[in-house]
């Protein structure tokens, strides 16, 4: 079997078994493989290494990713986002730019208590995850005894202040 590239055009000649009537050479099987592959814009072209395969393929150098709206955004390998509450990484492997999917996980969180002790809810990570958000300025007013004192002089018993 012989193979050979002409333009986009790949020939693969076979020979076979049985000879021609008019020639008495043996026969010939040529087939033609069209390998004008166009790679998406987050691909490059990569000939083909094994000798038995004709055509190369298209390798992704980084990361399409369609969102919840239809568009597509595309990621450096080694980038991070979320989506949905979703983490995603585009990560580098031998066969090219691949996108791992992994859940965001929130510490717990109650809406409540975190109001009523005078803070306001906010988000985090897109939205997916909550946290309370306290102004530091909150005073309780509290009462407490104690017993007066300035310089050598002291209240003769515990006073509410």
């Amino acid at each position: 079997m012989v193979q050979y590239v002409e333009g986009e055009l790949c020939y693969t000649v076979q020979c076979l078994t049985h000879t021609d009537p008019d020639t008495g050479f043996y026969a010939m099987d040529v087939t033609t493989s069209n390998c004008s592959e166009k790679c998406e814009p987050h691909q490059v072209y990569v000939p083909s290494s094994d000798p038995y395969v004709c055509c190369g393929s298209c390798k992704n150098v980084s990361c399409s990713f369609t969102n919840e709206n239809g568009t597509t955004e595309v990621f450096t390998a080694g980038s991070s986002w979320v989506s949905n509450c979703t983490r995603f990484d585009c990560i580098e492997t031998a066969v090219g730019a691949v996108i791992l999917a992994s859940g965001v996980v929130c510490p717990p969180f109650n809406d409540t208590e975190c109001i009523q002790n005078g803070g306001v809810v906010q988000t985090y990570v897109d939205g997916c995850c909550k946290t309370c958000k306290e102004d530091g300025k909150t005073c309780k007013r509290v009462a407490i005894r104690t017993t007066i004192r300035k310089d050598d002089c002291r209240s003769n018993a515990p006073t509410w202040v």
